[in-house]
């Protein structure tokens, strides 16, 4: 581990104190909950141990301010070739950005990053001063704030104007509708053919009031219905439950990964994901071994669809897609939530779904001035702009 001051004083305009933690763990258990789950400590400490991200180095610093704003905790790592940063170079085939160590203040990996829309200004001025001071103390080639909103990341940049912005992705999400009533989960298995029509009338009336399109609706009706009768189950696991399916998981999400051009995943990623409070693997189980999952996060009231693994040979037989979509929606009201993140990726069938966009920005803070990567960054933007917006009108 690189050596960095233990406590940290940052100069800023407002005066806002920084401390840097080793661990995560080590954030005071009074400090407010966040935003998003990809926020939290217990998300950060997950990133300290990976290989399937190369993390060769970690602070955290936790800010406060004067105003007696509330505390916020900001994770930095030092990271020698992102795989989801090389996903956004690849399908736009330009060359490496980076040839050594970059920080990222946290990982890309995290769906949404930033420190919160409440976050001040001083802890704005803060986070992006540790961050390059870790910058300097680690000879990192430029330092990274992905994942922010349309309004946080302006304000990021107001604060300290970034050498790059990057409109890196999209989220996609909904607002769940509350029934007043619904079957029990596995009613089918259960009850037999009287259970199995409740479940599909529960699916009914939750997808009927989600997507605005009742054609879309019916069509997600029927193929969930579909994938039952060729024999596909779905079965939810919690936290370290999911253990003995996640080698099975792990090479279905690799397969995902790779069909869209580059893997992003490992053993070791999702197995320190399942400690973290409200991580589910939600699993559509077959006769004939693990059709598919998603890999999820219940939290602060939404459920969060992270990650996908498919069996793409036999997903046009089971609909093993539209069935795990459809028994995450149903799992998600049926446990109270109040909004669907589906995450990443796929636009054009979650557009289609009546789901909301969100842009994620992700800002690039350099060592000092760097023409060519400052063109290479400009042209990542662009090249990711045109591919998101053909992606969408697919």
């Amino acid at each position: 581990m690189l050596s960095v001051p233990a406590d940290v004083r940052l100069r800023t305009t407002a005066a806002a104190f920084g401390r840097w933690l080793e661990h995560a763990a080590d954030a005071p258990a009074a400090l407010p909950l966040p935003e998003h789950i990809h926020q939290t400590p217990a998300w950060a400490s997950a990133w300290e141990r990976l290989r399937t991200e190369p993390v060769l180095a970690h602070r955290h610093l936790l800010l406060s301010a004067p105003s007696g704003a509330p505390e916020r905790l900001l994770s930095f790592y030092l990271i020698d070739g992102s795989p989801f940063w090389t996903s956004y170079e690849q399908p736009l085939g330009m060359a490496p950005v980076w040839d050594g160590p970059v920080i990222y203040g946290p990982s890309m990996y995290a769906e949404y990053g930033g420190l919160g829309v409440g976050a001040t200004a001083a802890q704005l001025a803060a986070a992006v001063d540790g961050g390059r001071e870790l910058m300097r103390a680690w000879d990192a080639q430029a330092l990274v704030i992905p994942n922010l909103g349309a309004a946080e990341a302006a304000r990021w940049q107001q604060v300290r104007p970034a050498d790059a912005a990057i409109l890196c992705d999209l989220t996609h999400h909904a607002p769940l509708p509350i029934l007043s009533s619904a079957p029990a989960a596995g009613a089918g298995a259960a009850a037999g053919a009287t259970g199995e029509a409740a479940e599909e009338a529960y699916l009914r009336q939750v997808l009927y009031r989600l997507i605005p399109a009742r054609r879309i609706a019916r069509d997600l009706v029927r193929q969930w219905k579909r994938a039952r009768e060729a024999g596909v189950r779905a079965h939810l696991l919690h936290g370290r439950d999911m253990d003995f399916a996640l080698e099975d998981f792990t090479h279905l999400a690799i397969e995902a990964a790779l069909a869209h051009g580059c893997n992003t995943y490992g053993d070791d990623l999702f197995r320190a994901l399942a400690e973290v409070p409200g991580a589910r693997l939600l699993l559509a189980q077959h006769e004939h071994g693990l059709a598919g999952g998603f890999f999820c996060f219940a939290y602060g009231g939404t459920l969060y669809l992270w990650t996908a693994g498919l069996h793409y040979a036999r997903l046009p037989a089971l609909h093993t897609y539209a069935f795990l979509m459809a028994e995450s929606i149903v799992h998600a009201a049926r446990s109270g939530m109040r909004v669907l993140d589906a995450g990443r990726g796929n636009y054009s069938y979650k557009r289609r779904l009546g789901l909301s966009s969100r842009p994620l920005h992700t800002l690039v803070y350099l060592p000092r001035p760097d023409a060519r990567r400052r063109q290479l960054l400009a042209a990542m933007d662009q090249g990711l702009r045109a591919f998101i917006a053909a992606e969408q009108a697919a």
